[in-house]
């Protein structure tokens, strides 16, 4: 894993990229740019045959949700 951190932060567009869960397989959380998605697949991709790669978008974050009387 600290493997696919370290090649991941090659790739331009990558603002930074760290392992993290050790203890449980471990995986890698980078910040990238998304112009950068396909290089950085197919890099991550070339230094090990069998990581599954997952790519997000910001979310609205945490807020206050109401929930209707009758679902409580």
């Amino acid at each position: 894993m600290s493997m696919c951190a370290r090649v991941s932060r090659q790739v331009e567009g990558v603002y930074g990229s760290r392992m993290t869960g050790g203890g449980f397989g471990g995986c890698t959380v980078t910040l990238a740019h998304k112009k950068c998605q396909e290089q950085l697949l197919k890099t991550v991709t070339e230094g090990s045959p069998h990581a599954t790669c997952f790519f997000t978008g910001p979310g609205n974050g945490a807020r206050v949700v109401a929930l209707p009387k009758s679902s409580i």
